[in-house]
């Protein structure tokens, strides 16, 4: 298949084992999401701290439509907002609380997830309507690091898991490869500071980059 320059560099990024080559793309990340910085902030600072205020742990419907509306700004538009904003309050609250119970009480935010509890915790999640498996994991990430967010920009750069597929099967092996990216590059490095970091170096403008062709 023919690849656009842009998943080129990607995969080159993917193939990089310098911890300092990653440490740069990450350090972009900012300016990569200055486009939708507000809702930045509160997806990756203030939405966990509110989740896990609450006991037991549940999400309100005000959160998924921000959280939805956070991943819409941070990848590719899709018309999700009014079937998620067709969820009844009470539904988000006790669907999400079934879901999130099976964390345990007070999960830490390293706390290390077995494949079979990530995907009952998010197979419960993908029963709110418009809520798929990316969604899923855009709810999960801030709450636990080993649950990296389903970015297209992470699964285009891993050439290893072929053509992207939003199933559940295919977020196995994208966290897979991430958990094993943030092992080798080592200490602070979780799956979802490595999926940040490749999201970041996609999105982040290129200085002095020239079209050289039409």
């Amino acid at each position: 298949g023919k690849f656009e320059e842009k998943n080129l560099i990607d995969i080159v990024m993917w193939e990089n084992t310098e911890t300092s080559e990653w440490q740069s793309a990450l350090d972009g990340y900012t300016v990569a999401a200055a486009s939708h910085a507000d809702l930045d902030t509160f997806w990756r600072e203030e939405y966990a701290v509110a989740v896990r205020a609450r006991k037991p742990m549940h999400i309100t419907k005000d959160e998924l439509l921000k959280v939805l509306r956070w991943k819409l700004a941070h990848g590719k538009f899709r018309p999700l907002v009014k079937l998620v904003s067709s969820n009844e309050e009470q539904n988000v609250v006790a669907i999400t609380q079934a879901a999130l119970a099976a964390l345990g009480p007070d999960p830490a935010p390293n706390t290390v997830l077995d494949e079979e509890t990530v995907c009952k915790v998010m197979e419960k999640l993908c029963e709110l309507k418009g809520v798929g498996p990316a969604t899923a994991t855009a709810l999960l990430a801030p709450l636990v690091s080993s649950v990296p967010f389903m970015s297209d920009e992470a699964m285009e750069a891993i050439p290893a898991l072929g053509p992207k597929k939003y199933t559940h099967a295919h977020y196995l092996l994208l966290r897979e490869a991430l958990v094993t990216k943030a092992t080798q590059l080592g200490d602070g490095w979780t799956a979802e500071t490595v999926g940040r970091a490749l999201w970041a170096r996609h999105t982040r403008p290129r200085p002095g980059k020239r079209k050289t062709s039409e």
